[in-house]
């Protein structure tokens, strides 16, 4: 991945959440020695996919460092749904 380069990332939720809600944090992780260390974490926010089935949510972010780096969405539990983390993304 490039340093400072924009992109966006995005994962699907079901059951639906409200729209505009920021239910997933997208947590970055760099490789660093044999290790992946967590360096960057961006709040998503959710939109609509399909009513009241299920909902799309996109951050857009940069990365401070050249390199290696996974990407972990995190669905904290809340009121109506369980917590959830994805698998690791490269």
């Amino acid at each position: 991945m490039k340093r400072n380069k924009r992109f966006n990332v995005t994962t699907t939720l079901s059951p639906w959440h409200a729209n505009g809600a920021s239910t997933v944090v997208f947590r970055f992780y760099r490789k660093e020695g044999s290790r992946w260390v967590l360096r960057k974490s961006v709040q998503g926010a959710n939109s609509t996919l399909v009513a009241g089935v299920s909902t799309r949510v996109k951050c857009s972010a940069t990365l401070p460092k050249t390199g290696s780096w996974r990407v972990i969405a995190e669905h904290r539990a809340d009121a109506g749904h369980p917590g959830a983390l994805s698998v690791a993304s490269a």
